[in-house]
């Protein structure tokens, strides 16, 4: 048995009693029937979405872990997907031993003359490698 990330997206319209309905006949009728486990649920809420999903702008994010069976993974989809409540379903197998954390963001490196590079574009300073030009004005007529 595989353990699986899902990631669901509901119609925004949906009130949060819908929702739960919608997720307790996925985990009793889908999840169960096929010997699969539920081992967590976190219902996100409702966040506006990077684009448009069948002219919805916001939707309502529940993030599934089950476990299934690998043949079985293809009739869950196709149950979500059926669901004309459901905007989206993403669905990403874990390896063994994953945990989920939040991302970590690392320092930047440092430089030679002791500043950090930020990598924020632009030309980053001083130039240095480079020999500065002088300015020479030109006569204007």
């Amino acid at each position: 048995m595989n353990t699986y990330e899902v990631l669901i997206i509901f119609k925004p319209i949906l009130d949060i009693e819908n929702v739960d309905a919608i997720l307790n006949h996925f985990q009793k009728n889908i999840v169960e029937a096929n010997q699969g486990e539920v081992v967590d649920v976190d219902r996100i809420g409702r966040k506006r979405l990077a684009f448009e999903i069948k002219r919805f702008k916001d939707g309502f994010l529940a993030l599934y872990i089950l476990k299934l069976p690998a043949n079985k993974v293809v009739d869950f989809k196709r149950a979500c997907q059926l669901n004309e409540d459901v905007l989206r379903i993403t669905m990403l197998r874990q390896e063994e031993g994953y945990k989920r954390e939040a991302p970590v963001r690392e320092e930047a490196p440092m430089r030679r003359d002791g500043r950090r590079d930020d990598f924020r574009g632009g030309r980053g300073g001083d130039r240095e490698d480079r020999p500065r030009r002088e300015f020479v004005p030109r006569d204007r007529d």
